[in-house]
């Protein structure tokens, strides 16, 4: 694996973490979908929020002008393809094991693969 790729997926399985553990700590409780607690300020929800704030800085500085975009598109897809309790079950397993991500040609687990080609592919159209 290429350094390059493994520093992505390491600042992916890191940014996994933020989303929802920024999530968790809302005035709400923990979210039950992506569209759950809407921030009144950006009118997006918690989830989508701290991915875009999570994700934007994980990018590296060959992506920097395009990270919003990547970002934006990346969670549009996740949130089109992965059911929430998909989501969060890949987040229980990223938190207890960051290096998931770095492991995927050994790992059963479909979501983390298809959050991996969701973000590769938005980068790719980026």
């Amino acid at each position: 694996m290429t350094r390059r790729l493994r520093r992505f997926l390491s600042s992916l399985a890191a940014l996994a973490i933020v989303v929802f553990l920024a999530a968790a700590c809302s005035s709400d409780g923990f979210p039950v979908s992506y569209e759950d607690q809407v921030d009144a300020e950006s009118g997006l929800s918690n989830v989508e929020l701290n991915w875009t704030e999570g994700c934007v800085p994980s990018l590296s500085e060959d992506l920097a002008d395009k990270a919003e975009q990547v970002c934006q598109c990346s969670f549009s897809q996740i949130k089109a393809s992965i059911p929430f309790d998909a989501f969060v079950e890949a987040n229980s397993r990223l938190r207890d094991n960051p290096e998931i991500l770095e492991e995927l040609e050994s790992s059963n687990n479909v979501t983390e693969a298809q959050i991996v080609e969701i973000v590769k592919g938005c980068i790719a159209a980026a």
